[in-house]
């Protein structure tokens, strides 16, 4: 208990430097603002977080949410800290109670320069927390694959997304990500894309599902929807919106440019993996 308490008084200084520190007001906290709030200008949002009441209503909540989520920058120069083998194990109760011992306010950068403080309650402090999985955890495959493959200045990077991943990283997907990570550099201007990618297709497979399978059925898929895409677009064509209406076609729409670029992701991942291309 004693080591599980140290390890969140150690945490919590990092977290109130790297986090609680540098919450900055961005584009789309703005437009939410102006869009839903009629806060049109930074100064009436800076108004706005200064008087908020006691119990926000769900519209100030949501201000809330996308004020105090930590950014992809605040993560990676949190990582290191997250990646002290006893931190998985910290109590996010007990953090949270200390961090509103040592720094119950979030400080706010707007984009104009200025700062301002902003009180933090019980809740709000919990929710922040939350979002930064201090408990998950790579397999040690996935471990050995980022310390092996990946840069030092890469690896906090990495580590990040894999820990934002909502499916737990284990058994083939883990596996999946290793190689992923062994036979593409991360010099690679091809790696941000493919790394993406990855990452988003293991979680829509099962824990030990067949990749090589789920890659060809993914991109089976993904054929289906441009030829269906053309057969509308065939059909669409020549002829007057209401009649399309009238006949009830569909109007089907298809990134048709993502899904072929997809479809080439797949096709370079799999003779990377297994010398072949999906479904031969």
């Amino acid at each position: 208990m004693a080591g599980r308490t140290d390890t969140t008084h150690d945490l919590a200084p990092a977290i109130c430097r790297a986090i609680l520190s540098s919450f900055e007001v961005n584009q789309e906290t703005l437009h939410f603002a102006c869009s839903t709030l009629g806060l049109d200008s930074v100064q009436a949002v800076r108004a706005a977080l200064a008087n908020l009441p006691d119990t926000p209503d769900s519209e100030q909540e949501c201000l809330l949410d996308l004020l105090l989520s930590p950014s992809m920058a605040q993560r990676i120069e949190l990582e290191p800290f997250l990646q002290r083998p006893e931190a998985s194990s910290v109590s996010r109760a007990d953090l949270t109670r200390v961090l509103m011992q040592q720094c119950p306010k979030a400080l706010i950068t707007f984009p104009d320069g200025q700062k301002m403080s902003l009180e933090l309650n019980q809740d709000l402090m919990e929710t922040i927390v939350s979002r930064l999985h201090i408990q998950r955890s790579l397999t040690l495959e996935l471990e050995k694959a980022v310390n092996d493959y990946v840069p030092h200045a890469w690896q906090a990077r990495v580590r990040v997304h894999m820990r934002l991943t909502t499916a737990p990283l284990t058994a083939t997907r883990a596996e999946f990500l290793a190689e992923i990570l062994r036979l593409i550099p991360v010099s690679s201007p091809f790696f941000p894309e493919y790394f993406s990618f990855a990452l988003a297709f293991v979680q829509e497979c099962s824990e030990n599902e067949d990749m090589a399978q789920a890659l060809a059925a993914k991109k089976e898929l993904l054929e289906h929807s441009l030829d269906r895409a053309a057969f509308l677009e065939k059909r669409r064509s020549g002829q007057a919106m209401e009649t399309l209406l009238m006949q009830k076609i569909p109007m089907l729409s298809i990134d048709t440019d993502r899904a072929e670029r997809e479809i080439q992701i797949i096709n370079d991942l799999s003779l990377a993996l297994y010398g072949t291309l999906p479904g031969r």
